[in-house]
């Protein structure tokens, strides 16, 4: 059974709706764009037996919020005003106007469609040649990727690697060499020495190409070690930070373990201490936040010491 929605019969007062707005109206733009989106994923979260009231109907609501979020509203009060303010919402919507309560959990109760509509967005900028694919961009946060640090090659390294590519070509020049000056021998035999030529020849263009990689590979490195020559000390600093952080937190840790036995002292012998018990250094703030401290500067350094490597 299909579900019934409000607002499905796209008019107000009797008036088709495409007669209210001009036709390059921002808002039917975003309803064409809404149209060609999946919304199966609203609709499947709704009764189809005809029991309880009667919802919006996705599309109508999708291409609100999506024009008010291109307005940079977000806010769901703010969109249940603009439905009820604004002209293109007001001919969108038919003369209805969404409550706060409706919009936010329109946009709460369905987060996989909304998820759903993002890439579906995306898909369809990409087929109209407005945005790179082959770019990505993320926020910091840690992925999964195939750049092993243990994949990762030093200046010397490519250095020793480089030298022996170069090694390895000559060889092979002098057996291509002598090869040759055996051409003119019996037919059979020359057939067989044609073959190991060539065979030479495909390595040595791998072998290029692969010397080609290493010498850009260094010429990067190069580039970059450069580029941080021109801060000698920096690593130096980090590791200074690091030092301070560290003590500072052993200092925070002795301090409060003292407190701690004190405590403990004076109510063995039966004082009346006024104040609040210290906190375990476990459970301690303050010290959590030093560990934190510690931690963050120690992944700075990691991450300076493996810049000065080439994946």
């Amino acid at each position: 059974m299909t579900r019934a929605f409000i607002g499905a019969d796209g008019h107000v007062a009797g008036t088709a709706v495409e007669d209210l707005l001009d036709d390059d109206a921002l808002i039917w733009r975003v309803s064409d764009l809404v149209d060609r989106l999946d919304l199966s994923l609203f609709e499947q979260a709704f009764r189809a037996d005809g029991s309880g009231g009667v919802p919006y109907d996705p599309r109508l609501v999708v291409s609100a919020v999506m024009s008010c979020y291109l307005r940079g509203v977000r806010a769901p009060s703010r969109i249940a005003v603009d439905c009820r303010d604004r002209v293109e919402l007001v001919v969108l919507l038919g003369g209805r106007t969404p409550s706060e309560a409706t919009i936010r959990r329109w946009i709460q109760r369905h987060p996989r469609a909304w998820q759903r509509i993002e890439t579906d967005v995306l898909a369809v900028c990409a087929a109209e040649g407005l945005i790179a694919v082959a770019v990505t961009a993320t926020d910091g946060s840690p992925v999964a990727a195939g750049a092993a640090l243990s994949a990762n090659r030093s200046l010397a390294w490519l250095d020793r690697r480089i030298a022996g590519l170069r090694e390895e070509l000559t060889e092979l020049a002098e057996q291509h060499e002598r090869a040759t000056a055996e051409l003119d021998t019996p037919d059979g035999i020359t057939t067989f020495v044609a073959q190991v030529c060539d065979r030479g020849r495909n390595r040595e263009q791998r072998l290029r190409d692969r010397l080609a990689q290493l010498q850009a590979a260094r010429a990067l490195a190069v580039t970059r070690g450069r580029d941080q020559a021109k801060e000698p000390d920096r690593l130096n600093r980090l590791q200074d930070r690091v030092d301070r952080h560290v003590d500072t937190l052993t200092e925070m840790i002795a301090a409060q373990r003292a407190k701690l036995a004190t405590r403990t002292a004076r109510d063995a012998r039966g004082e009346r201490v006024p104040g609040p018990r210290p906190i375990p250094v476990e459970h301690d703030r303050h010290i959590h936040r030093q560990w934190q401290a510690l931690n963050a500067a120690r992944a700075r350094l990691d991450q300076a010491l493996q810049a000065q490597h080439i994946p």
